[in-house]
């Protein structure tokens, strides 16, 4: 799973051309997910964001 979080993680952000870290990248990604029918709400998309990012961070 890990390997797939990373491969999401840099595909988002090769998309937006930049890390994602504003509600508003979150609210985008969310319709982007939407797109797809992946319903998926900005604030979830954050929250596994940031423990994605403190598990590469902290180990």
């Amino acid at each position: 799973m890990k390997r797939d979080l990373t491969a999401l993680v840099k595909a988002v952000e090769k998309k937006f051309g930049q890390s994602v870290t504003m509600a508003t990248d979150f609210e985008k990604l969310a319709f982007a997910f939407a797109k797809q029918h992946v319903a998926l709400q900005p604030t979830m998309l954050k929250k596994l964001w940031h423990r994605y990012l403190e598990r590469e961070t902290f180990g």
